[in-house]
Parts: C-alpha cells; structure tokens; sequence
C-alpha cells in the first residue's frame, strides 16, 4: 500500500497477494507527484475493491496485469495507464471508475487513443510466461512517441524500446517485456554479456556504419551503457564492468 507516498515501482513481479482494497497494489494519494509503477508484471492477487490495482494517483507503463480477482484495475481517480496489457481478470478488466488508458490491449476493449482488444498471444500464460510471441498484436503497439527512462529496460531486464517488428522503426511494445530486445552490453546479440561483445562495442563505438553491417539485427545503443543517450568513451568503464560480471539473458 502507498499512503499519501510517491514511490517508483520498476520491473516488479506483484503476485499471490490477498487485500481489502487493492490485492496487488492500493495507492491513495492526493498529491501532485504520482505513484510510477514501471515493466511490472501484477498476477493473480485478489481484493475485495479490486484485485490488481486500485486507488487513485498512480500512472503504470509498460504493465502486464492479468489473471486477478475482483478486476484488474479499480480507478478511484486519477489513475493512468500507458503502453500496457489488461488481460483475463474476472469479472471484467475495470471493475470501478474510469481510468485514463492509452495504447494499451484491454481485453472486451477501453476508450482511448491506440487501445485495441487482441489476443496478446502471450508465450504460456499457463505456466506464468508472459513474453509476447512473434506475432503478437503487441509488438511496436504502444505509444510512438513514448521516451525510455535512461537505461530503461523491460521486465527481463532488456533495452527499452526496441524494434520488435523488424519494420526499421523501434516503438515499445504493450506489456512488461519487450519483444526481441537485448540487455545494454550485449552488442554481438547472442544472449550474453561477455568477451565475445569486445570486438563489436570497440566497431560501435570507432564505426557506428560498419558496426550496423556486421550486426543488423542488433541496435548500436546497446553500447550505451552510461545511458547519456551517445556512444562514446564514456561507456567503457561501465561496459567494461558488465562484461566482467558475465550477466547472461534469462529468457
């Protein structure tokens, strides 16, 4: 619960939880700043006055909200929600008040610019994997316009935005994972962050032409590691230290 708080909620799994007002997150707050809750996953929670998300004064990006009891999302006001996926709650999606909802899957479908109601085609959401399948009506579905937080990544921890679609222009997905999409460091695009990506962030870094040659289905800012939004020689250090800590992608 955040009461009369602001905290930022970031790739998050809120699941299995049980509550009176919100099983999943209850926010009450009547201040100017909001409750951000980021590339969250919110499953399978239950509460009496909404089982996902309920309260007012919140903002959710980039959330995959599914499978609760008692609704998804009840709206106390001032409840917004960007670039996301409301899928299989019971009874229904929204159970109380009128959230603003924006490029965002709504299952039995919401006023608002960009919502569709689609199949999200999740890989399994019977055993809890909620990544999206190539063709799923998600991809590059949300906001153009949407700007990442620095180093902003989805909930398997892989750069966001990313160009799911292969259509040469990279718009965030609905939900909390991002299709296709590799960690910062990753600039061979094999899965891990290790030696073998020296030799590909050195061409990113001296040949941002040749660089995209040898690897066109990678992203040339996946060597921005400071996230400053350039590649330079200021991403060496902190690539340096990724490389070190051998972090491999887990999906």
């Amino acid at each position: 619960m955040c009461w009369y708080s602001t905290p930022t909620i970031e790739n998050c799994l809120i699941a299995n939880n049980t509550g009176v007002e919100g099983g999943g997150i209850c926010v009450y707050n009547a201040g100017p700043d909001k409750v951000a809750v980021r590339n969250c996953i919110i499953l399978a929670n239950e509460g009496e006055y909404g089982g996902g998300v309920e309260g007012c004064g919140l903002v959710l990006y980039g959330c995959t909200i599914v499978a609760n009891s008692e609704g998804g999302i009840s709206s106390r006001g001032d409840t917004r929600v960007y670039n996301s996926v409301i899928w299989g709650n019971t009874p229904s999606q929204i159970v109380h008040g009128s959230p603003y909802i924006e490029f965002s899957d709504v299952q039995g479908g919401w006023p608002g610019t960009g919502n569709i109601d689609a199949d999200p085609l999740f890989v399994d959401q019977g055993t809890g994997d909620f990544r999206l399948q190539a063709s799923s009506p998600c991809i590059d579905a949300g906001s153009q316009s949407y700007q990442p937080l620095t180093l902003e990544t989805d909930f398997d921890g892989r750069m966001r935005v990313w160009d799911g679609n292969g259509n040469g222009q990279a718009v965030i997905d609905m939900g909390a994972y991002e299709h296709g999409s590799f960690r910062y460091g990753d600039l061979n695009c094999d899965g891990a962050v290790d030696f073998d990506d020296i030799d590909p962030f050195i061409l990113a870094l001296s040949d941002p032409a040749g660089y995209q040659a040898a690897y066109p289905g990678c992203a040339r800012l996946l060597a921005d590691d400071d996230g400053d939004g350039d590649v330079d020689f200021d991403d060496i250090n902190p690539f340096v230290a990724k490389i070190s800590g051998n972090v491999r992608d887990p999906g």
